[in-house]
């Protein structure tokens, strides 16, 4: 079947074809190499359909539409969200979003200085970076249980949302404890050789 459709296929799609071979597994792993995000396959390693996200989009569907019965959708209420927008929200699935890892990178930008500065200071750091995740093109969204949909949360929240992101990385660091020390912290010259302060 792969050599029939090698031959049938137009140079174009021939020179971006590859065949993999293999269990599922391996051939996943092999999609991998090629940075396919392979947990977003509708198919698990047993060959069986996913259906979970499905049937959720299925419940907030009835919802929605079950609201609009008797409402009107709230002004900019959206369905999806876009990479850039940030998730007001628990759970890997707002954690996992583009936006929300992209907040944690700009978040590890800022706290050195964030650390160390006033109570006044921090509230403005908080809402310059709330300010560039605006200006490009991203929002900070929150879920309207009412109708199932995502709304932009007002500017607290969003500022709260960035100061919560600096109080967790805090919290990882001193999880994580102090830096391992460099070669140059564990040891000394000492006549011309290096001897070690400390072993471990």
């Amino acid at each position: 079947m792969i050599n029939v459709f090698t031959v049938v296929a137009s140079p174009f799609l021939r020179v971006r074809m590859r065949a993999h071979q293999g269990t599922h597994s391996e051939c996943q792993y092999k999609l991998l190499t090629f940075g396919i995000p392979v947990k977003d396959f509708p198919i698990n390693t047993q060959g069986q359909l996913k259906t979970a996200k499905h049937k959720g989009w299925v419940e907030r569907r009835r919802q929605k539409e079950k609201y609009m019965r008797n409402n009107e959708i709230p002004e900019g209420a959206v369905d999806l969200p876009v990479r850039y927008d940030v998730l007001l929200g628990k759970g890997m699935p707002c954690q996992e979003h583009p936006g929300n890892k992209r907040l944690h990178e700009l978040v590890a930008m800022r706290y050195e200085e964030y650390n160390s500065a006033k109570r006044d200071r921090k509230t403005e750091i908080a809402e310059e970076l709330v300010v560039q995740v605006n200006r490009s093109s991203g929002r900070f969204l929150k879920r309207d249980e009412a109708s199932g949909m995502w709304i932009e949360a007002p500017l607290k929240e969003a500022r709260e949302k960035v100061c919560h992101g600096f109080r967790r990385k805090r919290e990882w660091d001193l999880k994580r404890g102090p830096p391992a020390p460099t070669e140059a912290e564990m040891s000394e010259e000492v006549g011309g050789q290096k001897k070690f302060k400390w072993s471990f």
